[in-house]
């Protein structure tokens, strides 16, 4: 028994149990980011169009009866704001959105390029875990096409050309060109395309079933445009 200097006696004090938890939650796996807004949305990628995002991931394992939260990382660094969501204890998956409305508020956030998402969970007790990186490509750039003539005779009863995009590019058909047919020249043209196995930046179009005096007239030309407007040709990121 403990006394005190005036010969007090310490009277015994209860006793209080608690738990040391320095075990860190398992590490989410199975990150998916999910765009939102615009006119695309590929998985993994936002474009130009883009005006927010979610980042979905899997939860294993225990995070404390009193729940935990789950906070979302670019490239290591928290948000601002920082997107966090709570982690309710027997839960399997997280999903975390900013609260981003606009383009130009996700273009701010994630620079172009490709960045790395993480998810970190931290239990009740406050240990925490990192997921793996999730690569993320942000593109906010559409793609743009040069056309050059291949055969520069007028006399040529198949011209064909070269487009040529910036990067590469899927969804080229022959409605995304058209032909301009000057005095002297007519038909009903028939457009083909080749290239590599798309996405790819090469494309060469040939037009067929053109009839008339090339070259003899000055106004006997044609010329090729491109509508992209037509159908959708689009980039990895869906600009």
């Amino acid at each position: 028994t403990a006394t005190d200097l005036a010969g007090n006696a310490a009277t015994t004090s209860g006793t209080t149990t608690f738990i040391v938890d320095t075990t860190p939650p398992a590490v989410p796996t199975a990150l998916a980011l999910t765009a939102a807004g615009g006119t695309s949305q590929v998985a993994n990628a936002l474009n130009g169009l883009n005006t927010n995002f979610t980042v979905s991931a899997t939860i294993t394992g225990d995070v404390g009866t009193a729940g935990g939260t789950a906070e979302l990382l670019v490239d290591g660094a928290a948000f601002t704001p920082r997107v966090i969501a709570s982690v309710a204890n027997g839960a399997t998956a997280v999903s975390l959105s900013p609260s981003f409305t606009t383009k130009t508020a996700v273009q701010a956030a994630i620079a172009e390029g490709t960045r790395s998402l993480t998810v970190r969970l931290t239990d009740s007790a406050g240990n925490t875990a990192t997921s793996n990186t999730l690569g993320v490509l942000a593109d906010y750039t559409p793609p743009t096409a040069s056309v050059s003539r291949l055969n520069a005779q007028l006399t040529r009863l198949t011209p064909a050309y070269s487009v040529t995009f910036s990067e590469p590019v899927s969804g080229v058909v022959a409605t995304n060109f058209a032909v301009t047919k000057g005095t002297g020249i007519s038909g009903s043209e028939s457009i083909g395309i080749s290239s590599s196995t798309p996405p790819t930046t090469a494309y060469t179009i040939t037009v067929s079933n053109l009839t008339g005096n090339y070259g003899v007239n000055s106004n006997a030309t044609f010329d090729l445009l491109l509508k992209p407007s037509a159908a959708p040709v689009t980039d990895a990121a869906g600009n």
